[in-house]
């Protein structure tokens, strides 16, 4: 029983992503919101493209369902990482239970976008 979220990493100059960088953004939103609770929230990584445009990268993560709530507030109330002068954001895109919704969704919106 999980849930899903689209996650965009938003950057001024362009940083390559890892898993093992992401997870540590995660980690840092998540213990700055919600203290020790945050950090027992297991999120798995399960998709990262770290070049969806010059300027963000793209990451799909799984976790359990009672904790989206919790998990997107952390995200959007994080005020992100300092990298010298510049700030890098986390931005959650898209959040739900049924991740075919999810995914279809953001093809709607490069379909009708475009």
């Amino acid at each position: 029983v999980y849930s899903y979220a689209h996650l965009t990493l938003l950057s001024p100059i362009s940083l390559p992503l890892d898993n093992l960088q992401l997870k540590s953004y995660l980690t840092s939103a998540l213990s700055q919101f919600l203290g020790q609770t945050g950090l027992g929230i297991p999120i798995d990584i399960l998709h990262l493209d770290p070049t969806s445009s010059s300027s963000s990268s793209s990451a799909w993560v799984r976790l359990p369902r009672p904790d989206l709530a919790a998990f997107s507030a952390a995200i959007t109330a994080f005020p992100g990482i300092s990298y010298g002068d510049e700030k890098i954001v986390l931005k959650v895109e898209a959040a739900g239970d049924y991740l075919g919704a999810l995914v279809g969704k953001g093809e709607e919106q490069d379909i009708w976008g475009a």
